[in-house]
């Protein structure tokens, strides 16, 4: 079997992903680290509405993790053309494990913890982030590096299967408890994904330990000991004093990776121990970064004339240390604030009078008073906590400064964190330390939203922050500058006198200004060019600014009525009454929109307006539209003409919040609304009328006719009456009260619940059955619940028993909507809740009296929640095992939930070997039992508890209590198929294989059973089973094609035989077994013309033969048949999918070609332009990228019209690199950056091709002086052509940084990373026009292979294990040491050292420091290598660009492009560019490329270790000649031509040495 593809390997994981989770792994657009981070925001802001919450997911989530994968992926998207590059495919996975309803915060811990140990596994890979040119790493990193995060997905999809299980419950507070016990999967992978960045490490080559031996006597003795004596470096360490202080300097010696790790495990251990939680900080951080987002272009700038500030962050000695910044709420202060922390980090500071260093900032943003986030007591030490955590991240001596305080006996237990003061945290944290040239610089925002006893303490500190650093050197008073937020009275002048201020309102105004200039483009208001109004639009940016006193909510509100009255076509007069009421409070504004309201809407409309109130205030998570629609379809039992979307948007906007399709009330708004007063109406204030009737001397026949009108007046005419005195009388007001409306929600639970399940209101089934027992909890807990009425507590008591007392009520909602995602079972708060109701003696009093025994029985039962929950876990046993019309996982997980709850009762062993004891076959039947009432548990079934056991355990486990409980006697092929498809979803393929098979052997087996098995064998992931699984899978084919034949259900047997025949095609496919796969995708067509993915791969089969007739047909049926429901024709639906696929550009670009000739082309470009404008219609961001890229690029290289216009490409590519912004994914801003290489790549031809080349080479000037990552190309262009024309001096001044950064990878202390800087060298030399050094840089990335004993002894530097290393060298041959030559000379080395080891110990007193270093010399030896014919290792990770597939290592020459910044080819691809053929359109066939030859072992010796072959003459395809110098000399010649000082002198250095450079 071949080895897999990378997109295969991903493929496979979607499959995988899919399968466990049951959601596709692919999103459109796909996820990116700004979407999951606002994800963690939209989640903070969900927990405003209840502690337990959405915010919990993002607590201790680390940004570093998200970071290094977003790396990874960039390192990973150079290695496989996938459009969903691989770090937005483990964003998907990360998004959905995040999608977490906001009360089981308990799982929200369990990710935490689950992600601190990846984190501090993914921290070692932020060493990608300085190499600049991922292209060059090496194939078999390439695919470790995919290997490693498809295995990150895969713990996010076992991690989400987690959620609905018991096992995450015991997350909390523990995690590594639970994974050293976790039988979910998420332990195996965690260890494969360990495993794979071991495996990562060893082959990146990162600095070895027995580097520092050559520098270090002192810590080469550390080493032995450790080896003979097996303690750890630590312990040695201590035990000698001299070398104590010495033993960072091994921490460096065993390289970046390990030190970046145990600073990652520092800084976690400091976090825990002041903070435990991070949820604050992240909320800080969240808040910081997305007010620095939101603000306008130029927003803050103001700020730097201020002299005040100027001051401040010159850090001059002579400034006051506090910077205070004041202005009422609103008035922007926290953007400002973020501003400047986002201005210092990126700057080294105004001023050098102090340091040149790059200042580092810390910050914390209190959280408003107004949020219903976490409460915090002790908000200001928790603020200096969170700084102290942020500088010992970024400033490693105070990292260690603080991880001593931390590991101190007097501080280890944490608790004297928790119990000090401010001040006392202040002086003990101590952010000041003499003789540092470093400063620190704090911003503190929002210290007026702080209580009044926290808030003096710290106001305390920073009042005297000057006369505390007065007391220091005059050098070292400027290492601490504190900027401070809050109102003008958070900061008393008697206090804080001598401290300078910034008063934001009077420094904004033009700001202010801005901003309603921005406002009212956005909205598109008051822009005429007609004198009338701009002078309303002006009289609005003159006067708004001065009436809001800087107050950025009340423009907001101003400028949103102003809109209304525009709509609305009001006057000018009534502007001016607006801007008159900008100065209002927002409180006031709120009441005004709310009377306003109370007027403007009808009695119906007030009654809705304040439904939507109570779910938005009180629900435990903010509603969607669809759900607030259930709730009100729930209430009114209609559906209103005008949608909910439009009445948020017009009449209920100023009342509401919407956006995103998410319905909020803001703070204001809802202190306006909410009101203590009753606003229900009890039963006896419900209007009634009574009325008797007597008469008295009347006739037969007038009381007959005075009934008679009655009954008429009655039936027939309603009794008319005024409606509109009666609606005048009767509406009601905009106002809602918090217990009232937890009432009404229970009651409206209740309502739905005793219904059937509706359509109309399965959107809010699916809350009420989450958060049903919250509510019944806030009810029963609050003040008000002893006022509840008798009748009220009965109702609601009868509910709870029949919802939990039977399963009637979950299993008719469960089949209609689905399990909950909260598994209820794990939840004992809910459990708790229900419990209380259960022992309220009114709610209970009307239970008939079996229904009392029952719930008495069940009071008096040792385990009484195990006992309370059996109906229900025996309903869901049922449908586990017993019929297939669930999916088996979440009635595993509630079954296995509940067999771990916890029980009183000892377990007895008779009871344990029962349960533990799997059914083996058909014949084996239920443990018999005593009689008891229905309901009841036995005893036996009771005690019956579920350990710690794996995932095979834990389903044989179930499945036998299972079949106690139902006293199933005969096991059919149902409950073998059922038990099968559990261990696939928990990825047991082996245990999976073998229940299946046993349900293939029994009657009655469905077609599903087969599908299974087949899906069973090729999760075995081996050529063999997988010819098994498709063998399976052509039974199931068969019987579905049998079963298509029937009318009846034909539409979803045609489903499930697409879905088989793709599963199918994929595994031939594997297997190499391509027409058996295209026949698959024949035969989906045949049952639907219109599948994507079938046509995709039909028309890429096509392709590859190249036959134009077969080609040809296929277009043009695609361009004139349309798909159902589609405004274009499946050409161009089609066109629109191919944006989606991994191999988009080979697709295109080959379509092109093979078109480009015949009238086809026209018709491809009419289609391509159809899926433009759909794009752009829908706002399809990504697939408009692509569209317009790959248009373009039809148009500019493919086209061969005679009306040809490649020039309109430049527009189109303009465009698409304009979608791009530092928030989109790696594969949409790798589409936008081809868009502008190409553009560059059109200038650099023009430039070239022109007899006048400015026009073009000042575009490129214009390009590069962007400094934008996405036009990095440009530089590379304009250089390349500086260098064409010869003037090499221009191409060095562009290229110095580049040259600069190779020699910074050179000088360093690392050798690890000596290949990307000759890599990158090589690549500046060659497109500066100095190939004859490019190729001396190339000569020097060598193979891994390569010397290993002779490095080896060399870097033995020190006594004794130098002596060692010299008397050693003799038995190293001088030829190449590579393979078996290498092999042989190890195995010499270790038989030496071997024979001096068994010598010296032989001797009756041995010197025990000369055995000591035998035996670590020994250690060293024994080193692994490859055997002969394995492919060359190294860090030569180079791809043809010709998308061949072919990547180099160090048995192939490839040709390097001169001209394109890093574009190789092989020598067919290159040939094929020359000829027109190649299918992708990079490079061009006038440019020239340098030939980089194979690697020669034999070059290699003659020239020898540490030096190169430099000069000689170029013959077009080689180097003739030249001479051997050091590397070092010839680095010293290249600095000298590049105008660079050298780093040392070379005395040895000829004048014919610097003629050859």
């Amino acid at each position: 079997m071949a080895e897999q593809t990378l997109p295969e390997l991903w493929k496979e994981a979607e499959i995988r992903f899919q399968r466990i989770t049951g959601k596709p792994l692919k999103l459109s657009p796909p996820k990116t680290l700004e979407d999951v981070r606002k994800e963690f925001e939209s989640q903070q802001t969900e927990g405003v509405m209840k502690e337990d919450s959405k915010t919990r997911a993002t607590k201790d989530f680390s940004m570093t993790a998200l970071q290094c994968l977003k790396l990874l992926g960039g390192v990973a998207a150079q290695g496989a053309a996938l459009v969903f590059g691989p770090a937005d495919l483990c964003f998907n996975a990360i998004s959905m494990l995040l999608d977490i309803p906001s009360n089981i915060h308990e799982f929200h811990e369990a990710v935490d913890g689950m992600f601190e140990q990846v984190a501090i596994f993914l921290s070692q890979f932020k060493i990608y982030s300085r190499i600049e040119e991922f292209s060059s790493i090496d194939l078999e990193l390439m695919r470790l590096i995919h290997r490693l995060m498809i295995s990150f997905v895969d713990i996010c999809a076992l991690s989400i299967t987690l959620r609905k299980s018991g096992k995450w419950k015991s997350f909390k507070g523990g995690f590594k408890k639970v994974i050293l016990n976790d039988d979910s999967g998420v332990q195996a992978e965690l260890i494969r994904f360990k495993a794979l960045i071991d495996t990562h490490s060893s082959i990146q080559g990162t600095i070895t330990l027995e580097e520092v031996l050559h520098s270090r006597a002192d810590l080469t003795k550390v080493l032995l000991i450790a080896s003979d004596t097996k303690e750890s470096i630590t312990d040695v360490t201590k035990r000698l004093d001299h070398v104590a202080d010495r033993i960072d300097l091994l921490a460096t010696a065993e390289g970046t990776r390990k030190s970046e790790q145990i600073t990652k495990e520092n800084q976690k251990k400091i976090t825990d121990k002041l903070l435990g939680s991070t949820d604050i900080a992240q909320k800080s951080t969240t808040t910081c970064n997305d007010s620095w987002v939101a603000s306008m272009k130029n927003s803050g700038e103001w700020m730097n004339a201020i002299p005040e500030y100027q001051a401040w962050a010159d850090r001059k000695p002579d400034t006051h240390p506090l910077l205070l910044v004041t202005g009422d709420p609103n008035t922007g202060k926290s953007f400002l604030s973020s501003i400047i922390v986002h201005q210092l980090q990126s700057s080294r500071g105004r001023g050098t009078q102090v340091s040149t260093r790059t200042p580092l900032v810390a910050y914390h943003f209190f959280p408003k008073k107004t949020e219903k986030s976490t409460q915090n007591p002790r908000p200001a030490e928790t603020a200096l906590k969170c700084l102290a955590v942020q500088i010992a991240s970024r400033d490693p001596a105070y990292e260690k400064k603080l991880l001593a305080l931390c590991e101190s006996p007097a501080w280890a237990d944490g608790t004297r964190f928790k119990d000090l003061s401010c001040k006392e945290l202040w002086q003990s944290l101590n952010f000041v330390v003499p003789k540092r040239d470093l400063t620190y610089f704090v911003v503190l925002d929002g210290l007026d939203q702080l209580p009044g006893e926290s808030s003096d303490q710290l106001l305390s500190i920073l009042s005297g922050l000057k006369t505390s650093l007065e007391s220091l050197p005059e050098s070292d008073r400027c290492q601490l500058r504190v900027l401070a937020t809050g109102t003008s009275d958070t900061f008393p002048k008697e206090q804080f006198g001598d401290a300078p201020r910034v008063h934001v309102p009077d420094c904004n105004i033009e700001e202010i200004a801005h901003y309603v200039d921005h406002e009212l483009k956005e909205k598109d208001l008051l822009q005429g060019k007609d004198p009338e109004t701009i002078k309303l639009r002006n009289s609005i940016r003159d006067k708004l600014p001065t009436l809001v006193e800087g107050n950025f909510f009340k423009v907001r509100t101003a400028i949103v009525k102003i809109n209304d009255l525009v709509a609305s076509d009001g006057s000018a007069t009534e502007v001016e009454s607006i801007l008159k009421e900008a100065g209002q409070s927002r409180e006031e504004i709120a009441l005004d929109v709310v009377n306003a309201a109370n007027q403007a809407l009808s009695a119906k409309e007030i009654e809705e307006v304040n439904e939507i109130l109570v779910w938005a205030i009180f629900g435990a998570e903010f509603f969607e539209v669809d759900e607030m629609n259930a709730a009100l379809y729930l209430r009114f039992g209609t559906t209103p003409l005008q949608p909910l979307e439009k009445k948020l948007n017009g009449k209920y906007s100023k009342l509401f919040e919407f956006e995103n399709g998410w319905i909020q009330v803001g703070a204001e708004m809802e202190t306006v609304v909410t009101t203590t007063a009753n606003t229900r109406v009890k039963a006896e204030e419900i209007p009634q009328i009574t009325a008797s009737i007597t008469i008295t001397k009347a006739s037969l026949t007038v009381a007959q006719n005075f009934l008679w009108n009655l009954c008429e007046q009655g039936v027939m005419k309603k009794f008319v009456f005024d409606e509109t005195a009666a609606a005048t009388t009767s509406k009601g007001t905009i106002r809602v009260n918090e217990f009232d409306a937890q009432l009404w929600i229970v009651k409206q639970s209740l309502k739905l619940l005793s219904a059937p399940p509706k359509d109309r209101t399965k959107a809010l089934a699916t809350y009420i059955l989450e958060y049903f027992p919250t509510h019944l909890e806030l009810l029963r807990a609050h003040k008000n619940f002893e006022h509840l009425e008798a009748e009220e507590k009965r109702e609601i008591g009868q509910c709870v028993y029949s919802y939990i007392g039977d399963g009637d009520i979950l299993e008719k909602f469960w089949e209609a909507n689905g399990p909950p995602e909260t598994n209820w079972v794990d939840e004992e708060d809910d459990i708790a809740s229900m419990w209380k109701w259960l022992e309220n003696e009114e709610a209970t009093r009307f239970l008939g009296k079996k229904d009392k025994e029952w719930l008495r029985s069940i009071k008096e039962d040792p385990n009484p929640d195990r006992s309370l929950l059996r109906p229900i876990i025996k309903m869901v046993a049922k449908h586990w095992l017993m019929d297939r019309a669930w999916d088996v996982r979440a009635p595993f997980e509630w079954i296995k939930s509940f067999l771990q709850m916890d029980i009183q009762k000892k377990v007895e062993n008779k009871e344990v070997e029962a349960i533990e004891k799997p059914p083996s076959n058909e014949s084996e039947g239920p443990v018999q039992e005593e009689e008891k009432p229905e309901n009841v548990p036995s005893t036996d079934e009771n005690s019956s508890h579920l350990g710690d056991v794996d995932d095979i355990g834990a389903v044989v486990a179930a499945a036998k209590w299972v079949q106690k409980v139902h006293k199933v006697s005969t096991l059919d092929s149902l409950w073998y198929e059922r038990l099968g498809e559990t261990y696939l979803i928990l990825s047991e393929f082996d245990s999976a294989v073998e229940a299946l098979t046993q349900a293939t052997k029994l009657e009655n087996t469905h077609w599903t059973c087969f599908r299974s098995l087949a899906l069973a064998l090729a999760g075995r992931d081996n050529e063999s089973d997988l010819t098994l699984a498709v063998a399976e899978m052509e039974k199931v084919l068969d019987i579905l094609r049998k079963m298509q034949e029937v009318q009846e259900n034909k539409e979803d047997t045609t489903s499930k035989l697409i879905e088989s025949l793709k599963q199918m095609a994929g595994w031939q496919n594997r297997l190499e077994n391509v027409d058996k796969a295209h026949a698959c995708y024949e035969e989906i067509l045949l049952a639907d013309p219109d599948d994507l993915e079938a046509n995709y791969q039909v028309l890429k089969t096509t392709l590859r033969i190249g036959h134009e007739e077969p080609l040809q047909a296929t277009l043009e049926t695609l361009s004139k048949r349309k798909p159902k429901e589609s405004e274009l024709s499946m050409l161009a639906t089609l066109i629109t999918f191919l944006t989606t696929v991994e191999d988009r550009n080979t697709i295109f670009e080959t379509l092109f070609l093979a078109t480009q000739k015949s009238p086809l082309f026209d018709i491809l470009l009419e289609n391509l332009e159809d899926a433009l404008g759909l794009a752009r219609k829908e706002n399809r961001l990504y697939d408009l990228a692509v569209l317009l890229l790959q248009t373009g690029i039809a148009l500019y290289h493919f086209d061969q019209r005679e009306q040809k216009t490649p020039e309109s490409a430049l527009r189109l590519w303009a465009e698409c690199g304009s979608l791009s912004s530092g928030n989109s994914s790696w594969g949409f801003q790798s589409v936008c950056r081809r868009a502008y290489r190409l553009t560059s790549f059109h200038y650099y031809h023009r430039a070239k091709a022109s007899k006048d080349p400015s026009p073009h080479v000042e575009m490129l000037k214009q390009v590069v002086s962007r400094h934008q990552i996405i036009d990095q190309y440009a530089k590379s262009y304009l250089g390349c052509y500086y260098a064409s024309i010869g003037d090499n001096a221009a191409a060095k001044r562009l290229f110095l940084d580049n040259f600069m950064s190779a020699l910074a990878l050179l000088s360093d202390e690392y050798e690890w990373n000596d290949y990307q800087g000759y890599l990158n060298l090589a690549d500046t030399l060659m497109h500066s026009g100095d190939y004859l050094n490019a190729l001396s840089a190339w000569s020097l990335i060598i193979p891994g292979d390569i010397d290993q004993a002779v490095m080896l002894l060399d870097e033995w530097k020190d006594e004794p294990m130098r002596s060692i290393a010299n008397n050693l060298r003799p038995l190293i041959p001088n030829e190449a040491q590579i393979g078996s030559v290498q092999r042989q000379t190890f195995s010499r080395l270790i038989g030496e050292v071997d024979h001096q080891i068994s010598q010296l110990e032989a001797m009756s007193e041995p010197d025990n420091t000369q055995l000591d270093a035998f035996r670590l010399a020994r250690t060293l030896l024994n080193r692994p290598e490859p055997p002969d014919g394995a492919p060359r290792g190294g860090n030569l990770g180079l791809f043809c660009d010709g998308e061949c597939g072919l990547s180099w290592g160090y048995a192939d020459d490839f040709y390097a492009c001169k001209s394109c910044p890093d574009v190789q080819f092989c020598k067919d691809c290159r040939d094929k560019l020359v000829a027109g053929k190649l299918p992708v359109f990079i490079c061009s066939s006038e440019h020239d490329w340098l030939h980089i030859p194979k690697w020669d072992d034999e070059e290699y010796a003659k020239v020898g270790r540490s030096k190169v072959k430099i000069g000689g003459t170029w013959d077009g395809e080689a180097r003739v000649g030249g001479e051997v110098v050091t590397i070092e000399a010839w680095l010293d010649l290249l600095r000298d031509a590049w105008g660079v000082p050298r780093v040392r002198t070379n005395e040895n250095l000829t004048a014919a040495e610097i003629a050859r450079v």
